[in-house]
C-alpha cells in the first residue's frame, strides 16, 4: 500500500481563493421575489448589474460543485425564475465537468431556475436533463451546493443527478485548526463510518453511519497528516478504502464521498475548499 500518497490542504495553495463570505449563512431558501429583471437578452443571469439610480444592487453569490461521475460533462443556463431558456442562449457554465464549480459573485437578489443539458444537448431541440427551480440569491450569502449522483436507493437508467445544499460549517475552538464536512453523494456505497489509522495502536471513529444524500457535523482536525480508513460495512477490521491525507493551515472545506462509475463500491473523496472555485480529487491508496 502506498502510504506516502497525500494532498495537502492549505490557505496557501496556489490555486485557491477564499471569497469573502459567511458560510454559516449559507441557504436554500427558495421564493425570494424578483430576479425578473435580471437577466440579459441571452436569458442567463447578470453579474455585477448596476441602475440608474447609481445606487449599488443587493447581490449574493453561488457556488455549484460538479461530484456527479455518472452525469458527465453538461451545459448549466441560469435564468430568472419561471423563464426559459432562449435558443442560441450562451451558458452560464459550459462543458461544466466533474470536479468543476460553477461560481458566480455579484448576482442580484432574486430567484432563479438553473437549466441543466447533456454536454451535446440543443437549446429549443433537446430538454433539459435537469431543472432546479426557485435558486433564491440573499443578499450578502453565498449559496454552496454540490450535484451528487442520483440519491435513489439503486441508480436510475437515466442516471439524473441530484442536489444537496452544503451546509454551515461552524468555527473551531482552535482557529489554528482546519474544519471539514463529509458529504455523503453515492447511494450504492451504502453508509460509511471515517476512521482515523495510526501507525500503532486502534483506529478512531471519526464519522459514524454517514448516509447518502447527508452530510455529518464539521471535525476540527489539527494540522498534521492523517491515514483514513473508509468503512462501509460496520467492519473494522477490514476496510474498504485507505486515504492519506495531510491537512495544513487554516481553512474551511466539505468532503465528498463519491464513486467513479455506476455501481461502483470504491469511494473516492473530493475537497471542495468553502467559498472558494477549487475542488481536489483524492483516489484512495492501493
Amino acid at each position: 500500500m502506498n502510504r506516502y500518497l497525500s494532498l495537502f490542504l492549505c490557505v496557501g495553495l496556489a490555486s485557491v481563493a477564499l471569497v469573502g463570505c459567511d458560510d454559516d449563512e449559507t441557504s436554500s431558501t427558495p421564493g425570494t421575489d424578483g430576479g425578473s429583471d435580471a437577466g440579459n437578452d441571452s436569458g442567463n443571469v447578470e453579474q455585477d448589474g448596476g441602475n440608474d439610480s447609481g445606487n449599488e444592487p443587493e447581490t449574493g453569490g453561488l457556488r455549484l460543485v460538479h461530484a456527479a461521475p455518472t452525469a458527465g460533462t453538461v451545459d448549466v443556463y441560469i435564468v430568472p425564475a419561471g423563464e426559459s431558456v432562449e435558443e442560441n442562449a450562451t451558458p452560464t457554465k459550459d462543458d461544466f465537468a466533474l470536479g468543476d464549480v460553477l461560481a458566480l459573485d455579484g448576482v442580484p437578489v432574486g430567484a432563479y431556475d438553473a437549466h441543466v443539458y447533456a454536454g451535446d444537448g440543443v437549446v429549443g431541440t433537446d430538454d433539459a436533463i435537469l431543472v432546479l427551480e426557485d435558486i433564491s440569491i440573499i443578499s450578502g450569502v453565498v449559496i454552496q451546493a454540490a450535484a451528487v449522483d442520483d440519491l435513489g436507493e439503486t441508480p436510475d437508467d437515466d442516471l439524473l443527478p441530484d442536489v444537496v445544499v452544503l451546509g454551515p460549517i461552524g468555527d473551531p475552538e482552535n482557529a489554528a485548526n482546519s474544519m471539514v464536512k463529509a458529504v455523503h453523494g453515492t447511494p450504492w456505497l451504502g453508509e460509511a463510518d471515517v476512521y482515523s489509522v495510526p501507525e500503532v495502536g486502534e483506529p478512531t471513529l471519526l464519522i459514524e453511519n454517514l448516509a447518502t444524500g447527508t452530510q455529518a457535523d464539521a471535525v476540527e482536525i489539527p494540522a498534521g497528516s492523517y491515514l483514513l480508513g473508509v468503512d462501509l460495512n460496520n467492519d473494522t477490521e477490514t476496510f474498504e478504502a485507505y486515504f492519506q491525507v495531510g491537512v495544513s493551515g487554516s481553512l474551511k472545506a466539505y468532503a465528498i464521498v463519491y464513486a467513479t462509475a455506476s455501481g461502483s463500491t470504491t469511494p473516492h473523496i473530493m475537497i471542495y475548499v468553502s467559498g472558494s472555485n477549487v475542488t481536489v480529487s483524492v483516489n484512495p491508496l492501493t
